[in-house]
């Protein structure tokens, strides 16, 4: 008889269950006027408040590969390329801000998942 591998066969059947549980950070800002220069809006944490009304000190960082920001001004969704937040999370920075109107409500909402996984595994052989 010629020498062979004997392999141990297993069949397993597995359930996997994923919640996301989203955690979401709203940020409000009323436009001001000295806050733009050369048509560029840099706008301080500080000068925003959270969804309690208290002031903010810095943005809620976006999780890695797991979160993503959402810029409205006066309640119209901007695009991505419009804004950025700088890497301390301190400032909040528009380009081709010169149209947005005084007193213009800017709201920063912060999405971060939190993703909890967990499996049901049955050994069938």
């Amino acid at each position: 008889m010629a020498v062979q591998l004997f392999k141990l066969k297993i069949e397993v059947e597995s359930i996997l269950t994923t919640d996301l549980h989203p955690d979401v950070k709203q940020y409000f800002y009323e436009l001001d006027p000295e806050d733009i220069d050369e048509g560029t809006l840099t706008a301080e944490a500080s000068s925003f408040v959270d969804d309690e009304g208290n002031a903010a000190t810095a943005f809620e960082a976006l999780a890695t590969d797991n979160g993503y920001y959402c810029l409205f001004i006066n309640g119209a969704l901007q695009q991505k390329d419009l804004y950025s937040i700088e890497e301390l999370n301190t400032e909040l920075v528009i380009t081709d801000a010169e149209t947005i109107p005084a007193g213009a409500l800017i709201t920063l909402t912060v999405t971060n998942f939190v993703p909890v996984s967990s499996a049901d595994n049955t050994v069938i052989t």
